[in-house]
């Protein structure tokens, strides 16, 4: 299977399970957000897999894995670099999601969540 259609296949089921689970009660508030941050997460690595085979090929993608080193990647890649801050904005709320439950988080922290995941993939369609 080339690696091309892999990151589609995984980008794609990410985005089912996305949607399985959005409007599902039971899955708690903070799993969802999770969900969502991994979501523009595969979505970005699609991208760079797909537009700049030379820098991040398909089949030596364990680079891009690295929280820190794709942040990186996001601020200082000019098709990106207009996402860096919603990213960081996912992040820190997934963050807080899964390591920090005693941190509350409502519907608002969800809504915003998903704003944020649609103005990522807005930025980052694929030609």
């Amino acid at each position: 299977m080339n690696g091309y259609k892999h990151f589609g296949e995984f980008s794609d089921a990410t985005l089912a399970l996305e949607t399985t689970i959005q409007d599902n009660p039971a899955y708690n508030i903070k799993w969802k957000i999770t969900l969502i941050f991994y979501a523009a997460l595969h979505s970005i690595q699609d991208y760079l897999v797909k537009t700049d085979n030379t820098h991040y090929p398909w089949n030596n993608f364990c680079s891009l894995m690295d929280h820190s080193h794709r942040r990186q990647i996001i601020q200082n890649n000019s098709n990106l670099s207009p996402i860096y801050s919603k990213y960081c904005a996912l992040y820190s709320l997934s963050i807080t999601a899964r390591y920090c439950p005693h941190v509350p988080q409502t519907t608002q922290d969800l809504l915003e969540a998903k704003k944020l995941l649609a103005a990522i993939k807005q930025q980052i369609r694929i030609p």
